[in-house]
């Protein structure tokens, strides 16, 4: 057993470290991204497939404003991919505004699209990809001056990173293609593949097509780059707070046997970031009133310690909603008892402003007069953060 498992742990790394890159060269010699060149960038939907549905008609089905917001959504993704080739690659090529001072232009074919979806966002601890977009197409660099394709890679299936929002899972998609390529460029040895017939066949007809194209403004793009620190919450631009610590009050409803009532529930609260990810430890110290109501309304005031695991994801950079899940133990003053379960639940934060709903389940059981059972309380609190550091 112990050997099966280390095998299955050399396996994983391997997949994970040496997973295929999903650019590969197509034909051409790719170290020209090695020299200290420059080239503008266009990026090409006239073919894109969202489906089974073209670009046009998928964004017709979404909405009027889908269809007015894509000029500008295609060219905010678009700067995700400019600003992390030119930092990776920052000792060979890079893509500038200037058409005069560019000896190449970069073409990006995209042809088969998928958006991904946003519910990955909301749930805890899936995968960074899972619901991320995903491209397929070609890119080719063309010499100006001999305008001619010299070199072309092919994309086949990048993934960018979850997201609630579908603009940014776009341009997490590029961030992540970016890298792809600058990681072919680094392993790329300097040869020249020959490209086969086909290939060249239609050399001429992307040629004369590539006029066609829309070419995106680079230095729009650029003066674009805080807005979409603020709306693109990836890891690599958000600083993550190190701890929170804060009041919370609101009112519990407990059931025994089916029964329920309102009580009050107050207390401090406080969370750790455990790791680089947005990982929290939360416990705190609450008043809670454990009551029921048999025969008139009987109180239970009990001091509460909750220790449970919160997931932070990040919207925006004020925003979060914080899934957690842990457990809790009491002490119950006016029934002398000890009181210990299960919590789970989610809150929503924003700024300093915090709201979450949850529910304790109870797994000692209460005996006397009244009932003989374990206890269950729902529970939504509304709170305020007065500290917090990054």
């Amino acid at each position: 057993m112990k050997r099966l498992s280390v095998w299955l742990c050399i396996i994983l790394y391997a997949t994970t470290t040496y997973a295929a890159n999903p650019v590969s060269v197509k034909f051409g010699n790719p170290s020209i991204f090695k020299q200290r060149v420059k080239a503008v960038i266009e990026f090409d939907y006239s073919n894109a497939k969202v489906g089974k549905k073209d670009l046009n008609t998928y964004l017709k089905d979404r909405g009027e404003n889908f269809v007015r917001d894509w000029p500008q959504d295609k060219i905010t993704a678009g700067n995700l991919f400019i600003t992390q080739f030119n930092k990776k690659n920052k000792d060979g090529l890079q893509i500038v505004a200037n058409t005069e001072t560019a000896t190449y232009k970069i073409i990006v074919h995209v042809q088969d699209l998928d958006m991904g979806n946003p519910a990955s966002s909301f749930i805890p601890f899936s995968p960074a990809k899972s619901g991320g977009c995903i491209m397929s197409g070609i890119i080719e660099i063309m010499d100006i001056n001999a305008n001619n394709i010299v070199c072309s890679l092919s994309v086949n299936k990048v993934k960018g990173m979850k997201s609630v929002s579908e603009t940014s899972r776009i341009g997490l998609m590029y961030y992540d293609l970016a890298k792809c390529v600058c990681d072919l460029i680094e392993d790329s040895p300097n040869e020249v593949i020959v490209p086969d017939e086909e290939v060249e066949s239609k050399t001429e007809e992307v040629q004369d097509s590539s006029d066609e194209l829309n070419v995106i403004n680079v230095e729009e793009i650029e003066s674009k780059t805080e807005e979409v620190k603020k709306s693109i919450p990836s890891k690599s631009k958000l600083t993550y707070p190190r701890f929170h610590m804060g009041i919370r009050a609101g009112g519990t409803s407990n059931t025994y046997a089916g029964d329920g009532f309102a009580f009050p529930y107050g207390g401090i609260a406080m969370d750790f970031r455990i790791a680089p990810i947005p990982l929290y430890i939360e416990t705190g110290f609450y008043y809670m009133n454990k009551g029921f109501r048999i025969n008139g309304s009987h109180s239970n005031n009990t001091a509460i310690m909750p220790l449970v695991s919160s997931y932070h994801f990040y919207l925006t950079k004020k925003m979060s909603i914080q899934p957690f899940m842990g457990g809790y133990v009491g002490y119950g003053l006016d029934a002398e008892n000890i009181d210990a379960g299960i919590r789970v639940g989610c809150g929503w934060n924003f700024s300093r402003l915090y709201v979450n709903m949850g529910y304790d389940y109870g797994l000692i059981k209460y005996e006397n007069y009244y009932f003989n059972n374990s206890n269950g309380t729902a529970f939504i609190t509304i709170g305020f953060n007065w500290a917090g550091s990054r």
